[in-house]
């Protein structure tokens, strides 16, 4: 039988994506909180004390929004090299200026302060990923991400192998079947399947990457909150599995 890890990432982004997150939760019991997001207050009042999730620390070190931007949790003082002059975080982790790079003892500051400001929030978190593959940009942060996730007996699923799913549509239909045959596609190594879940709510569509983001974003919210994927995740007898199942 398949064993897939379904995950939805960017809790805390907006409203919208908390909602759809939420929803998502049918056929997705892994999502990732992220401490800098400006809708942290909402994600914790939707997801603590959730026992049918597991929530991880979607580790936050850029803010790649043109109009909707965010900074550290800890004190600017503390963290100056992972900010720009504005206090906002770089934009992309994988392009910083020439010549810059990020201290790994700021970084490590940074990530502790991210898990304790969730965890303040009565928020259990179970795994530790990061926000555009921030830890795969230099050997030394993926080292700290483990390191960091063994200390506090954090499940770290990025170096599950990933699956390739999408494009999303307007039209079910089509994004079912494409899914129906990646599920036959499968063998019995474990998978992991990332997905960004939005609905609309004044702020998703404000956000652009080569173009509007909340149409591939919504989608991907009905495919998960929909009847029909909980059907054929069924009729092709995948296991739908916790992060936390692999400590």
């Amino acid at each position: 039988m398949p064993t897939l890890f379904l995950r939805a990432d960017d809790a805390a982004l907006s409203p919208g994506t908390n909602a759809a997150i939420d929803a998502a939760t049918r056929n997705c019991p892994n999502l990732g909180l992220m401490a800098t997001g400006p809708a942290l207050a909402d994600a914790a009042e939707r997801f603590r004390g959730r026992n049918d999730v597991c929530l991880g620390l979607h580790f936050t070190l850029n803010s790649e929004w043109d109009h909707l931007r965010w900074g550290a949790v800890s004190p600017v003082n503390t963290v100056p090299h992972l900010l720009q002059k504005d206090g906002t975080f770089y934009p992309n982790p994988w392009r910083l200026p020439e010549g810059h790079s990020y201290p790994i003892v700021e970084v490590e500051r940074e990530l502790r302060a991210q898990l304790a400001q969730l965890r303040s929030l009565g928020l259990d978190i179970r795994y530790l990923d990061s926000h555009m593959a921030v830890f795969k940009t230099r050997p030394d942060l993926e080292e700290l991400a483990l390191r960091f996730a063994a200390d506090e007996g954090l499940a770290y699923p990025d170096r599950i192998e990933g699956i390739a799913h999408g494009p999303y549509g307007p039209d079910l239909a089509t994004d079912l079947t494409r899914w129906d045959q990646t599920l036959r596609d499968l063998d019995d190594r474990p998978r992991l399947a990332v997905f960004h879940p939005a609905q609309a709510d004044g702020v998703m569509e404000t956000l652009r990457i080569d173009g509007p983001v909340l149409p591939t974003r919504a989608a991907e919210a009905a495919l998960l909150a929909s009847e029909e994927f909980t059907r054929l995740l069924q009729a092709q007898g995948v296991q739908i599995a916790r992060i936390d199942s692999l400590n």
